[in-house]
């Protein structure tokens, strides 16, 4: 697809200073709000570092939902029947979840979690459907179209790919 914008997750993980104060910030945020016991995100991407930095500003206990060696999720400590978890993820996408699937296996096995999630970069834009609040860092609205309909492309606009970006992102 084509879009007009892009968030750098992989980029922003690599920046540890920036990373720590947009924890810092979101911390403040989340101490105001009901006070889980555990955070939780995807181990699969940057993530792990945003809830590592969470967990640590906020004195939780982590932990991760991953996929075993046949794809099946599983967590890597047990969370007791009333503690509660937040659900974290760097960047938050409409089409491109990487937390329902989280919240779905919480709920299966009777896990409670807070009525909201913390990320660093919404695409959302709303309350999610499941009714939890969106606490994030910064919103974003980025459009994207399949190539025939892009509008860009038409007005001259050069289609980069992601190598591309990655390489000159790197040279900045």
């Amino acid at each position: 697809k084509h879009a007009d914008g892009y968030f750098n997750a992989e980029w922003l993980c690599s920046q540890p200073t920036l990373l720590a104060a947009i924890c810092e910030d979101l911390s403040l945020v989340l101490e105001k709000c009901e006070a889980p016991d555990w955070v939780i995100g995807p181990k699969d991407d940057h993530s792990d570092l945003f809830a590592s930095k969470i967990s640590e500003l906020l004195d939780l206990r982590i932990n991760w939902v991953a996929q075993n060696g046949k794809g099946v999720p599983q967590l890597n400590f047990h969370i007791g029947e009333k503690e509660k978890v937040l659900v974290v993820t760097i960047e938050l996408k409409p089409r491109v979840e990487t937390i329902d699937p989280i919240t779905a296996f919480l709920s299966e096995r009777g896990i409670l979690t807070v009525p909201y999630i913390c990320t660093v970069a919404n695409h959302v834009l709303a309350v999610r459907t499941d009714g939890r609040q969106i606490i994030s860092y910064v919103n974003l609205s980025f459009q994207s179209w399949e190539p025939p309909r892009c509008p860009l492309c038409p007005a001259g606009s050069k289609v980069i790919s992601l190598a591309e970006l990655k390489e000159t992102l790197q040279t900045i």
